[in-house]
């Protein structure tokens, strides 16, 4: 039994291991089989691709020259047509220049003439104003424009349908005893206004026909500008009878005070404020700007105290204006000037000083800390106007701002002083110079 077991289990073995053998046999045909298929497919897709390559390659070569042949042909036609266009457009614009250039020599030309005419008009108007006779010139060529319309009607007059003639005559007359009177009257206009600007103070006399008739008194000009009290300016007739000369010399100072004032007055009197406050603190003072007028260099003041200088710039102006780095370069210039014309070496105590109402300007500030311009904000106030001087003789006189020698006056020696007051001055023993009372 055992036996025949055995036997079946060995061929059943031998089965298993022939089945093995037979498949691994077939595996291995059949991997050859593909192999082979696999090697032919490659050979086939690279012939393909070969012949299909080449052939692309010839089909671009061809596509590429028919491109070129285009192109050429193309640029040759391109080139043609606007070589055509360029030479016309060229022409035209030569054409159009050689115009524009004889349009504009004919412009040219009339233009010169305008010109030429014009500066005629202005050498006849400069002959005519600062000729011998500017005025009856400029007067008569005021006249004859104003009559210009009389002109107009007498040729509408002569020339309409029905002509008037006997009226263009009249027209014709009008004009003619109106221009002389026009002329007359311009001229005396015109001399009238030269002679209020150039003289102001007659402005008083001629709005005031009281005041007006009091000329009579004088011989000449000069006699009346050196003898008359100016006080009468800021006073009626009847106030100048009824007060006292304290009370109106006073009430003339406190009037002055309120005036509307000219650019230079108003600078003026900030120099004398700032003056002011620095003889307070014990400085000497000089007032070079009111002496020495246009002409101080930019040097308001020159104020001194314990061996120091400084040259002092004062400015006056609106709160919303801003002092720029030109003054201050100003200033540091005239500083320097001063040390040079006074032979005194670079580092002598000498210092420039700006006073002002308003501020400066950021690069007005970088400049005055580079170049050591001191800087002080000082708002205007009140100040003594009233010039208490001594004479050689010995004489005490103030001088009130209006006064003919108030800005050549000098406070420098001593017993002279600023007064706020007529009556501080008069009880210090002042009284005001005769010259400047009425006669």
């Amino acid at each position: 039994m055992q036996t025949s077991y055995l036997i079946i289990i060995c061929v059943l073995l031998w089965i298993i291991l022939w089945m093995f053998t037979n498949n691994k046999q077939v595996i291995y045909i059949r991997k050859r089989s593909i192999r082979n298929r696999i090697d032919k497919i490659e050979k086939d897709l690279h012939f393909r691709y070969e012949t299909i390559k080449e052939r692309l390659e010839k089909e671009y070569e061809e596509k590429n020259n028919n491109i070129d042949n285009i192109i050429r042909i193309r640029k040759n036609e391109l080139e043609h047509y606007y070589k055509d266009i360029y030479e016309k457009k060229t022409n035209e614009l030569l054409r159009s220049k050689e115009d524009n250039i004889k349009y504009l020599q004919k412009e040219k030309e009339q233009l010169e003439g305008v010109i030429a005419q014009k500066n005629g008009k202005i050498e006849e108007l400069k002959q005519a104003i600062y000729g011998v006779s500017p005025f009856s010139k400029v007067a008569a060529m005021a006249a004859d424009y104003q009559c210009f319309w009389f002109d107009n009607n007498r040729h509408y007059l002569i020339n309409r349908n029905r002509p008037a003639r006997k009226a263009a005559e009249v027209v014709a007359d009008v004009k003619t005893r109106y221009r002389e009177l026009l002329f007359e009257f311009k001229q005396m206009r015109y001399k009238y206004d030269f002679l209020l600007s150039t003289f102001p103070d007659l402005k008083t006399y001629i709005d005031d026909e009281q005041a007006l008739l009091h000329l009579s008194d004088y011989d000449n000009y000069n006699q009346f500008d050196t003898n008359r009290d100016r006080v009468h300016d800021w006073l009626s007739d009847e106030e100048f009878k009824v007060l006292s000369s304290t009370e109106r010399n006073q009430l003339a100072l406190d009037r002055y005070k309120n005036r509307n004032k000219t650019n230079w007055e108003i600078g003026v009197e900030y120099e004398l404020f700032v003056g002011h406050k620095f003889r307070m603190r014990g400085y000497e003072v000089t007032q070079f700007g009111e002496i020495n007028g246009v002409e101080d260099l930019g040097r308001d003041l020159i104020v001194k105290k314990e061996g120091k200088t400084y040259i002092v710039q004062c400015k006056r102006w609106s709160e919303n204006r801003q002092l720029h780095e030109n003054v201050i370069c100003q200033l540091f210039g005239t500083t320097l000037e001063y040390k040079i014309k006074n032979n005194l070496p670079d580092n002598a105590p000498v210092y420039p000083l700006i006073c002002s109402t308003t501020k400066l300007s950021p690069t007005a500030i970088a400049f005055a800390q580079r170049l050591g311009v001191i800087v002080r904000i000082l708002p205007m106030g009140d100040y003594p106007m009233i010039k208490c001087n001594i004479g050689n003789i010995g004489e005490k006189i103030y001088h009130l701002p209006f006064d003919q020698q108030y800005h050549r006056t000098l406070i420098n020696s001593s017993g002279e002083f600023y007064a706020y007051t007529v009556a501080e001055a008069e009880e210090h023993g002042f009284r005001r110079a005769f010259r400047h009372f009425a006669n």
